[in-house]
């Protein structure tokens, strides 16, 4: 995932952990060390054309030397600055067609603005973007929500907090209004706000917040999705929970699971396999807390339902292999 996104030095590191518990006849570890060396090649490859974009372009041995994160951030800055004349144009072309897939184009250009660190040209063109959004301009069918998290994240990480928080509210708006207050699509994007709130250290506005989600049956909760990926409110909450867990928030994402918990087992059966599932995710982050008696009990709450009632044929299988590695 780290090579992914070009972070190349957080996964080179995690490469040469990896290679260190691989056996030298390990088939896989030839593999790897040769990932590792095209790492090398790609750090090599981001360096010289972030020299040649700054006009220097000589083969020096400096040329050669790993971007530091806060280069490696001017870099996609000015890769997004280069970009944004095209991007302008396809948004506005879109417009004049009138095409379905307006809405995405001016997201792109909102998005390519924050990489570009252009907050208010961000916020104006996301506003334009739930602007053009409606039925007919649903590219990729059933598609929700409208606007996630991480677009005001990055405003908020720019000094434009109230920006972020601005831009998730006008996307609930636009959710109520074409799909109905007590839709699916309209909690899927209210949790994109909850999740806005946790991640922003906003836990009071949090809270209350989620306990709007936490009053509807999981059953509305869920979508599904025909065209595209699609997300619900129960899994935004889940992955919410997970990062601050990492984050060294474990109490706050504990009680963010418990809540959800308590709103499935009032709604569902008890042998429900969802809530199976949020049992093993309350688990996970007893572990991330270093709770292991705490986390057995609830792996093993969890396998109960998966082994009886959803066809598990044992623990591991019931569990992931979390009760081996716990």
């Amino acid at each position: 995932t780290l090579e992914s996104v070009d972070n190349l030095d957080s996964a080179e590191k995690y490469f040469r952990k990896a290679l260190a518990l691989i056996p030298e006849a390990e088939p896989g570890r030839k593999r790897l060390v040769q990932r590792i060396s095209n790492l090398e090649l790609r750090r090599t490859a981001l360096e010289n054309q972030k020299k040649a974009k700054a006009g220097n372009t000589a083969n020096t041995a400096t040329n050669n030397l790993p971007m530091s994160p806060q280069e490696l951030k001017q870099f996609y800055k000015t890769q997004a600055l280069d970009q944004l004349k095209q991007v302008t144009a396809n948004a506005m072309e879109a417009d004049k067609s009138e095409n379905n897939n307006r809405f995405q184009e001016w997201l792109n250009l909102a998005n390519l603005e924050l990489q570009a660190e252009l907050p208010d040209q961000a916020f104006a063109h996301a506003t334009t973007a739930l602007e053009r959004y409606d039925d007919r301009n649903n590219y990729a069918g059933f598609k929700t929500p409208l606007l996630t998290a991480a677009s005001a994240n990055s405003l908020a990480s720019l000094g434009h907090y109230t920006q972020g928080e601005s831009l998730l509210k006008q996307a609930l708006r636009k959710s109520e209004t074409l799909y109905g207050y007590n839709s699916t699509s309209y909690y899927a994007q209210l949790a994109q706000l909850v999740s806005f709130y946790f991640e922003q250290g906003k836990t009071d506005i949090g809270f209350s917040t989620l306990d709007r989600l936490c009053d509807v049956s999981p059953r509305i909760l869920e979508l599904s999705s025909f065209q595209g990926e699609a997300e619900s409110a129960c899994q935004t909450l889940t992955r919410c929970a997970s990062r601050l867990a990492s984050k060294g928030k474990g109490d706050i994402a504990e009680k963010i699971l418990q809540k959800m918990l308590t709103n499935q087992e009032k709604f569902l059966e008890k042998d429900d396999q969802r809530i199976a599932d949020l049992i093993l995710a309350l688990a996970d982050t007893a572990i991330t807390q270093k709770k292991y008696d705490q986390a057995e009990e609830l792996i093993v709450r969890a396998a109960k339902i998966y082994i009886l009632y959803v066809g598990k044929y044992n623990l591991h299988s019931a569990t992931g292999g979390r009760y081996e590695q716990l």
